[in-house]
């Protein structure tokens, strides 16, 4: 008794349902990885030093500081254990504060030691 007249191959039905990877659910968007850059310049660290301080590579740094790097959720976590600020502070640009340099945290009102 034979089932199948000829041979057939059947395909899996393709799934409804996507996955997300892991990046794409805790990405950030282009104003938090701006804000997230900002604050690491205001730390005033050279990136080395916050390579050794947030315990990562130089190399992940230098990516994420360069003008089409990203930077990771958890290096935001680092940077804001780093400047002792909350994580909500970085990614909404409360730190650097408003008045001060986002280039080097300096208080823009301050005369920087000019009389």
């Amino acid at each position: 008794m034979t089932i199948l007249r000829e041979r057939q191959t059947w395909k899996r039905a393709p799934s409804i349902r996507k996955r997300k990877s892991r990046n794409q659910v805790f990405a950030l968007t282009p104003e938090q990885h701006a804000n997230v850059k900002a604050a690491m310049r205001a730390l005033r660290m050279t990136q080395a030093q916050i390579a050794a301080a947030a315990g990562c590579s130089t190399k992940a740094i230098e990516k994420a500081m360069s003008t089409k790097g990203r930077p990771a959720p958890g290096l935001a976590m680092r940077v804001a254990q780093l400047a002792q600020v909350t994580v909500e502070d970085v990614l909404s640009g409360a730190f650097p504060k408003a008045g001060h340099c986002p280039r080097c945290g300096w208080d823009l009102f301050l005369k920087h030691g000019r009389g």
